[in-house]
């Protein structure tokens, strides 16, 4: 019965738009998964962690416009693809998550690698259940859709063909589009300076976004989800929101902030402190309210961005007012120095991305990216891929995989420390066995830089977030592809240019960051 479940559980799968499978299998029915799926045409790629699979099958799911699929075996296979599944639900990523079980048959007697899985996942998902022996490829179709669905996220399922099992939720029906309220227009037509923060939302009407921010001439900070959604070399980018100091200076000339689709989990945990209004445009329901909001209308956000389009132009703002701020915020974080900076680093990388045409770039949680964010410009939303909901380090290099089976032909660059490489280490051989078009660049400092330069007295000290130095060209080469170390720009310039996969251990200094952080958040 067993490998009939499976089948079904791939056919729905299929059905419901995967069309790639990664994981770990841990023998039984979890096998029957990746076997079944080699019959239905679905190919299986081998990784070394539950939670890198899930951030690879997400990120591929998101770039391809499809749903990723995972397959993991019980026990320690669920627990711990947890941080996988809380990244792909919190940053908004479409996965499913088929887990083998103890069948319900024999849990009066078997304790062994026996818990409550769906409980364990609920908390990190749209929806956890079992799917059993009835209804078999309907359910696991629903379970795809669900988790592609916007705002999308992660589904978890067990497979047990001892029972019938559960059937997931349709997906709640899109939200219509309301009249914009009288009090709403009064504000934006009333407006002498307003702005758009513009989120992740936004993205599926992004040609009406950019339309209207092209015809109001009004200044655009985007979150870091949504950036590229406005082209950075327009005169409306005014820069990047993360609720930091930044963007201080353009939100103080403001006197109104349209937030569109602006997800809550983008921003830092500080308050929006700001004197004027927020009117929000959300495309679905959020019970996090992250602005203190003057008016929400929520519904499609291209058609409710439109109708406000006449009222928005009669701004006073100066042409090009968003694109001097941006360029300010950058001069102040830009530094040189006589050693190899970060800055530096991310310029090397940037220069080569040009060359290429655009390549996409997945960027760990560390303090690279509060460089890389800023100086990596990008016209194309999601082309810079960061775990920005979660935050999680270890999430660069398995979503460069991702990235790289979702878009054949198009380089892509994991910029990561040595803190996050060190988490999925073991994917390196992944990478390599794959062919995989991915150059990965370890900003080496050996250290938890961020955490270092957010430590007091009293905390640790050195031991609690310094390491010894690692030789991680050496690793990629036992690993089975290049390996290199550079220890300045032209090193770094040169070694982008050689061929891929590889891996650059560029051996920054880190003495830069501390003003960086100051600059940035205080």
């Amino acid at each position: 019965m067993t490998a009939g479940v499976a089948r079904q559980v791939v056919e729905g799968l299929r059905a419901g738009g995967a069309k790639l499978l990664f994981g770990v299998p841990g023998g039984g029915p979890n096998l029957e998964i990746v076997g079944a799926a080699a019959t239905l045409g679905i190919p299986f790629t081998l990784f070394h962690t539950e939670s890198a699979a899930c951030i690879a099958a997400s990120t591929y799911g998101l770039l391809s416009d499809s749903v990723g699929a995972a397959v993991v075996t019980r026990g320690p296979g669920v627990a711990s693809a947890a941080n996988g599944m809380a990244q792909a639900t919190l940053d908004k990523q479409p996965l499913v998550l088929v887990g083998d079980t103890v069948p319900a048959s024999n849990r009066s007697w078997v304790g062994h690698q026996q818990f409550d899985q769906p409980a364990m996942m609920r908390p990190l998902t749209k929806w956890s259940g079992t799917v059993g022996h009835s209804r078999t490829a309907r359910a696991s179709e629903a379970a795809a859709c669900l988790a592609a669905a916007h705002p999308q996220g992660a589904v978890h399922i067990d497979m047990d063909s001892s029972v019938a099992g559960d059937l997931p939720p349709d997906p709640p029906p899109l939200i219509e589009a309301g009249s914009v309220p009288d009090k709403m227009r009064g504000l934006v037509r009333k407006a002498e300076r307003p702005l758009l923060i513009i989120g992740t939302g936004a993205l599926p009407w992004i040609r009406q976004v950019r339309r209207v921010v092209a015809d109001s001439g009004c200044p655009v900070l985007t979150t870091y989800h949504a950036k590229g959604l406005i082209d950075e070399t327009t005169p409306e980018f005014g820069g990047l929101f993360t609720s930091s100091l930044l963007e201080e200076p353009l939100l103080r000339q403001g006197d109104l902030v349209l937030a569109v689709g602006m997800d809550p989990m983008e921003p830092l945990p500080r308050a929006f402190e700001y004197p004027m209004p927020v009117l929000e445009i959300n495309p679905w329901d959020n019970p996090l309210r992250f602005f203190p909001g003057e008016a929400e209308l929520k519904g499609p956000v291209g058609p409710i961005l439109e109708s406000l389009s006449p009222d928005l132009g009669l701004h006073r703002w100066a042409t090009g007012a968003g694109q001097e701020a941006w360029r300010e915020a950058r001069s102040a974080l830009w530094r040189d120095g006589p050693g190899f900076t970060p800055h530096q680093a991310v310029e090397a990388v940037a220069d080569w991305s040009a060359r290429q045409g655009g390549a996409t770039v997945t960027l760990d949680a560390g303090a690279h990216f509060l460089v890389a964010m800023p100086f990596l410009p990008v016209t194309e939303p999601r082309r810079i891929l960061i775990s920005n909901g979660l935050s999680t380090m270890g999430y660069a290099l398995p979503a460069a995989l991702g990235a790289a089976l979702a878009r054949p032909g198009t380089p892509t660059v994991c910029l990561t420390g040595d803190g996050g490489l060190g988490i999925p280490l073991a994917e390196l051989e992944t990478v390599a066995r794959t062919g995989a078009d991915v150059v990965v660049v370890v900003f080496n400092d050996a250290a938890l830089t961020l955490i270092e330069l957010k430590q007091f007295p009293g905390q640790g000290g050195h031991g609690a977030v310094r390491y010894r130095t690692i030789d991680f060209a050496a690793v990629a080469r036992a690993c089975g592809m290049e390996g290199v170390v550079a220890e300045n720009q032209a090193q770094l310039a040169a070694a982008m240019d050689g061929p891929r996969p590889r891996l650059i251990d560029a051996r920054i200094d880190p003495t830069a960051y501390r003003a960086v952080i100051d600059t940035a958040r205080g």
